[in-house]
């Protein structure tokens, strides 16, 4: 059976996790085969049927990139009051997770290809949690009206993962990508810039 929404099935281990997502991030999960997750894995196919099939390791792969993000958003949940330099520290937080972990940016880029669509709930189930608590954060630090807020977040989110999928492109030069540190540095500061400008916006 499939594992359910949001459960990690106890019998993936991690090295088959780790083959699953690296195959699902670089393919996507309609390009992905239970076959070579079996081979690239050294496993047998029963193997994978038994703990649920690829449904259950593609699952198992989003809630792995689920876990590790909340791991962050609990650091700040415990917090009272959340205000602009939270709203930073949170950003530069987010930005080292996702330079951390590209396989997990990869993962959503190729979900947003039409990946997947057999699993509807994915984004509520894995993203939207943590979606939620940066529309939480930054409406709390800007007291922007909650459209602002939603427009907000998904423009960085839409940023982060667009600088990771091309980079930032540049007429007659090669781009900037997100394995450059120079251009991980440049992407930062203006992430930074915009929340400024964002913050200063709505609390004038």
């Amino acid at each position: 059976m499939p594992a359910e929404p949001g459960v990690r099935t106890p019998e993936i281990d991690e090295q088959l996790l780790r083959t699953a997502l690296r195959l699902f991030a670089a393919l996507g999960y309609d390009g992905t085969s239970v076959g070579m997750i079996a081979e690239a894995a050294g496993r047998d196919p029963a193997e994978i049927a038994a703990v649920g099939g690829k449904p259950a390791l593609y699952r198992a792969a989003m809630e792995s990139y689920s876990k590790t993000a909340q791991g962050l958003v609990g650091e700040f949940t415990a917090r009272t009051v959340h205000d602009a330099a939270d709203a930073h520290e949170f950003l530069d937080r987010m930005l080292d997770f996702h330079f951390e972990h590209p396989e997990f940016n990869s993962l959503w880029v190729q979900r947003w290809l039409s990946d997947a669509l057999d699993l509807p709930d994915v984004e509520q189930t894995y993203r939207m949690p943590i979606m939620d608590f940066g529309r939480r954060l930054l409406s709390a630090a800007t007291e922007a009206e909650q459209e602002d807020v939603e427009m907000a977040v998904s423009l960085f989110d839409w940023a982060i993962h667009g600088f990771f999928a091309e980079g930032v492109q540049r007429p007659g030069a090669t781009p900037l990508r997100s394995d450059d540190p120079r251009a991980r540095r440049r992407f930062r500061g203006y992430m930074h810039y915009l929340l400024d400008l964002l913050i200063r916006d709505h609390q004038a």
